[in-house]
């Protein structure tokens, strides 16, 4: 047996809709996240990393490759010197 209202606009079926939209309608819930590491601590951690990579990035060569002279750099003593014009 079904409960069937008279017309759209009787009491009947303003209470059937109401009951139906109560028990379709969605909940806003509150959800609960438990972290294990402090997201704060993990964000600065993460910054800290990014800015170590891009120093690295602009960083001068090493102090060891600085101090090293190649052969393009290093003049000959012999065809430089002044030449002595002594009779």
């Amino acid at each position: 047996m079904a409960v069937r209202p008279a017309s759209l606009t009787s009491k009947a079926h303003r209470r059937l809709t109401a009951a139906l939209d109560r028990r379709h309608t969605r909940v806003n819930r509150v959800q609960h996240t438990v972290t294990v590491l402090d997201p704060k601590k993990a964000k600065s951690d993460r910054e800290k990393q990014e800015e170590a990579r891009i120093r690295s990035r602009r960083a001068p060569p090493s102090a060891e490759c600085s101090n090293v002279l190649t052969s393009c750099f290093v003049l000959d003593v012999d065809t430089y010197a002044p030449q002595s014009t002594e009779p």
